[in-house]
């Protein structure tokens, strides 16, 4: 996904056609590099990272482990 689209899906002033842009002057930017920051709505943000996922609410995770060259996901519930 490009950023422009990201960007009109997330940010928290999309439904006005915003891209939401913060104010330069209120970002810590050591670099002298402009930022590619945006302020996006959290809920809008969550779904989309969802999609095409089936996410299981109440699970704890307890382990991260190496399985065959792929990364395996142990939770203690199952």
């Amino acid at each position: 996904m490009d950023e422009e689209t990201l960007k009109h899906r997330v940010a928290v002033d999309a439904t006005m056609g915003g891209n939401g842009a913060i104010n330069s002057k209120f970002l810590v930017n050591r670099t002298g590099l402009e930022s590619g920051s945006f302020r996006a709505h959290q809920e809008k943000l969550e779904k989309l990272l969802r999609e095409g996922l089936d996410v299981q609410w109440g699970h704890a995770l307890d382990e991260v482990k190496e399985i065959d060259g792929d990364m395996a996901l142990c939770f203690q519930n199952g």
